[in-house]
């Protein structure tokens, strides 16, 4: 394994500090998405009015989708500067994993959340790009096979962001089965060399499987 030297990971990370508006509020960052989403969420749990198994079926299949778009989102836009995306690829590649090599992933304080968290306005792009989508599928399969699509990825985000965030948390907490082996897991794609070639699924390691990513720890 190689990771960078740790002077230049400190002086990364202090820069991240350095640049961090005083206004910012981690536990606002971390609450926001959540409390989002999980309002999304429970609005189409309520309007459901009694799915079927076939329409049931709409969630693992989601599942499924939303595990591949991430392998491919990760591989293709947050490791390749891609126009107009090259923020996004700053952000991650340069940014995220020059503070957070492998060997030293956790976090030292709250406000380095905001090197770790999705940008707060995530659910609202996810509503945005997921929404039209819905509308289609319950135009075709019923109104309930809509809601469940759109439940299920603002589930996934969140899912997504806390086991994120878990896997740079003191080592002490990500001891616990089964996040461990998720974070090690992880662990391995911000090994330097290592970073834009394997270990692309973040939730799920299915789709490095799939695709022939996969690197075991």
């Amino acid at each position: 394994m190689v990771a960078p030297p740790r002077t230049r990971v400190a002086r990364d990370r202090a820069q991240l500090l350095a640049e961090t508006p005083p206004s910012y509020n981690p536990w606002f960052h971390l609450a926001v998405p959540n409390i989002v989403g999980g309002l999304v969420i429970a609005a189409c749990l309520r309007a459901l009015t009694g799915p079927s198994l076939a329409q049931w079926m709409i969630v693992p299949a989601m599942i499924v989708i939303v595990i591949a778009t991430e392998w491919r989102f990760h591989r293709d836009i947050l490791h390749k500067r891609t126009p107009p995306f090259g923020i996004l690829y700053d952000y991650h590649t340069v940014s995220h994993h020059s503070i957070y090599p492998r060997g030293d992933m956790e976090i030292h304080e709250p406000r380095e959340l905001r090197g770790i968290l999705l940008p707060i306005l995530a659910p609202a792009a996810v509503f945005l790009l997921i929404a039209p989508i819905a509308l289609g599928v319950a135009c075709l399969l019923g109104s309930d096979a809509g809601l469940l699509l759109l439940a299920t990825a603002h589930a996934y985000l969140i899912a997504y962001e806390w086991l994120h965030l878990a896997y740079h948390l003191p080592e002490r907490l990500r001891r616990w089965w089964p996040l461990r082996p998720l974070a090690q897991w992880h662990a391995v794609h911000h090994d330097p060399r290592l970073m834009q070639k394997a270990n692309f699924g973040v939730t799920s390691p299915l789709w490095d499987y799939v695709r022939g990513t996969a690197r075991k720890p």
